[in-house]
């Protein structure tokens, strides 16, 4: 992994941040339940928050929380395949980071609390189609 310079890193963090304020309050969190789709003005801060997110892979595209993130939003708005990737991708990322020995640890320092990756075993269950039913609290 290449080193950012500390403009990247700001822009970086700038673009990380935002994305999570956008969708605070409007993603699925283990515990919570989905009540009903998402209105007008949510799915409107969610496309905005995937500009974000792919901003800040776009300079750190090893960043899985940012994929991780891009997954619940997909999660959220009901593309399955698109969060199902996003979260395979970011899986696999921080497996291997964890292997290099950098843990879960971004370029600007940890993601927000409410965030994990997902594990294996939910990962198995999105893709059995006759497990999809707990689709809005899986990860």
């Amino acid at each position: 992994m290449r080193e950012f310079t500390e403009a990247e890193g700001r822009e970086h963090d700038r673009h990380y941040q935002e994305g999570w304020k956008l969708i605070r309050g409007d993603i699925l969190l283990a515990g919570s339940r989905a009540s009903g789709a998402p209105g007008w003005f949510a799915r409107r801060r969610l496309a905005k928050a995937i500009v974000c997110f792919e901003a800040a892979l776009a300079i750190h595209p090893d960043g899985w929380q940012s994929l991780w993130a891009l997954g619940k939003i997909h999660q959220r708005l009901g593309t399955a395949d698109l969060a199902l990737q996003c979260f395979a991708r970011a899986h696999a990322l921080n497996t291997r980071a964890s292997r290099r020995g950098t843990g879960s640890r971004h370029r600007g320092g940890r993601a927000p609390a409410a965030t994990h990756a997902p594990g294996r075993a939910a990962l198995t269950a999105l893709r059995d189609p006759q497990r999809r039913s707990a689709w809005p609290t899986a990860c």
